[in-house]
Parts: C-alpha cells; sequence; structure tokens
C-alpha cells in the first residue's frame, strides 16, 4: 500500500509511503495497527480509501511518541497495490465465518454483506496449483451456498436461485445447493422445476449419475 498518516482532526502529517517508499504487510497477522487489519481487508486492488480510526483501532493510550500523542484519533488515506494469493482467500474465509455467526444470530442483512464481501475477495484470488483451485473452488461454492441460505431467509428467492445456479455451474453434485435451489423455485412458484430439482438432489445423495 502506499499512505498518508495525520492526526484527526488537525490534519498534522506524521508519516507517509512517500518518505520510504511502498510499504507491505502481512494482513491479518497483527503486523499492523488494528484499523489497518480490518479496513484494508475491506478494500479492492486499485482502491482509494480514507480510513478514521478512534484510538482503540490505532496506537491507544500510549501513542507512538514522539509524532502520535495518547488517545489520538487517526487519519489515513489508503491506496492498494496489490494482495498475496494467501491473504485474500484468509480475509474471505474470514468474512465467512462472520457471516456464519451472524446467521446463527439471525442477523441475516449482516450476514448477507459479510458473505458479499467473501466473494468480492475472491474475486480477486489466482490460481496456480490444482490444490489452490481445489480450495478456492471449495471456499467460493461454501459461500455461495451460505448466501443463498441468507437470501431464503430474506424471501428473495429470485437472487437466491441465481447465487445456487452460480455454485452449481462449478460443481453440480453439491446437495446442499440443490436442496436450497429447490426452496428458491418453491418460493418463486415454480413447482415443476422444485420437483426436478430434488430428484437431481436425491440422485447426488445416492450417487447416482
Amino acid at each position: 500500500v502506499d499512505y498518508t498518516g495525520t492526526l484527526f482532526p488537525s490534519g498534522e502529517q506524521f508519516d507517509s509511503s512517500t518518505r520510504r517508499g511502498t510499504f507491505k504487510f502481512d494482513l491479518g497477522r497483527g503486523a499492523v495497527i488494528r484499523g489497518w487489519d480490518v479496513g484494508v481487508a475491506t478494500m479492492r486492488v486499485g482502491e482509494k480509501a480514507e480510513f478514521i480510526l478512534a484510538p482503540n483501532y490505532a496506537y491507544g493510550a500510549r501513542g507512538a511518541p514522539p509524532r502520535i500523542p495518547p488517545n489520538s484519533t487517526l487519519k489515513f488515506e489508503v491506496e492498494l497495490h496489490g494482495f498475496t494469493q494467501a491473504q485474500r482467500l484468509k480475509a474471505a474465509l474470514k468474512y465467512k465465518e462472520s457471516g456464519n455467526a451472524l446467521f446463527k444470530s439471525s442477523n441475516w442483512d449482516d450476514a448477507r454483506a459479510a458473505y458479499e464481501k467473501a466473494l468480492g475477495q475472491l474475486d480477486d484470488v489466482w490460481e496456480e496449483t490444482d490444490e489452490e483451485k481445489a480450495e478456492i473452488l471449495a471456499a467460493r461454492i461454501a459461500v455461495l451456498s451460505n448466501l443463498a441460505a441468507v437470501l431464503l431467509k430474506l424471501k428473495q428467492y429470485r437472487e437466491a436461485v441465481a447465487r445456487c445456479n452460480d455454485a452449481l455451474a462449478r460443481d453440480a453434485k453439491q446437495s446442499k445447493v440443490l436442496y436450497r435451489l429447490a426452496q428458491a423455485q418453491l418460493g418463486l412458484g415454480e413447482f415443476d422445476a422444485a420437483v426436478d430439482t430434488v430428484q437431481k438432489g436425491l440422485e447426488v445423495r445416492d450417487g447416482v449419475g
């Protein structure tokens, strides 16, 4: 990333990558302040963002003397140049886990947002080895399936169908996805299609085809 950090709201600059070059760090490992780990994980490659971080997301009661006083609110202007594949996948799985927790607490809208962020992270992941391809495929299908489950709760059946079909286009033998697709089709009143989907699910379960 490239960045400029200032005290908020005074605007006094305390650091900038222009002084020492583009900054690289391991995302999600506590190598930087908490606000960076959280904020950068939400960004897309090429995006510019502005973070205003409360002290508990920055340097807290200790500050970072002499440039950053204790209990300082900080403002960062950040431009993201890229992620490593491992960082993207880790961020995606973190959003997936967050979505799962929100789903269990019946927080449908926030769960949906978390799953959509997970998909956004996976969109920027590239695959090189067969093992990496399998890992990313499994993550994407799981997120699509969970997102479909949320959409069913929200009664957004048409979008649930689209998410299920996206997953099934990648692996047609996903029985859980077929079950959710049938539920969405029933919600749309597409009874014949739902019966066909249930039949496909039973065939997958029984190892037919």
